[in-house]
């Protein structure tokens, strides 16, 4: 089965595809409902609680703004579909995705994300630490740890000839 990438409205992944309530039954999404094959990869979350500040799991678009699309497409009805904004192609026309590169997406879908339970941030970083940076604009840069604010970690990096100050999320940094 042939999928394709298909760009959606912010936030409206899982309102497309489908997903599970509260009580864990799937619900069908809108796209699913008129008869088509979607995919939409998740990973799950802890999230806190508003008021009562109890973690509980939830579940979120792996790829916000994107699903997978398979099965007989009429590529005009869909793109007119609601919360559609286009496909991911080359002049209007959608590429297919590779049957491996679905595989590996589906793999990787709700097993992507540690959540804080398994890992515990604070306890993996520490004052004086190596650290690299892994992802963002000053990725595969490394330095010091020169301490610790909330879920952020300050470190200097070499920027514009002079060092300078720069806070990271901790899940932005590992050990070097």
């Amino acid at each position: 089965m042939t999928f394709f990438a298909i760009r959606t409205s912010p936030q409206k992944e899982l309102a497309l595809a489908g997903s599970h309530d509260a009580k864990g039954e799937w619900v069908k999404g809108m796209l699913e409902r008129q008869g088509y094959t979607v995919f939409c990869p998740t990973e799950t979350r802890w999230q806190r609680q508003f008021r009562k500040g109890k973690r509980r799991p939830v579940s979120r678009p792996m790829l916000p703004g994107y699903i997978f699309v398979a099965g007989p497409v009429d590529w005009p009805s869909l793109l007119s579909e609601n919360h559609i904004t286009g496909v991911i192609g080359r002049d209007g026309m959608p590429w297919p995705i590779s049957d491996f590169d679905m595989q590996r997406l589906r793999s990787m879908a709700d097993s992507a994300t540690p959540h804080r339970r398994s890992v515990n941030q604070r306890r993996t970083l520490h004052e004086g630490d190596k650290v690299e940076v892994i992802r963002g604009p000053y990725s595969g840069m490394v330095s010091e740890v020169k301490g610790l604010s909330g879920r952020k970690a300050k470190i200097l990096l070499m920027l514009f000839g002079a060092q300078r100050e720069v806070y990271i999320a901790h899940e932005d940094l590992e050990a070097a």
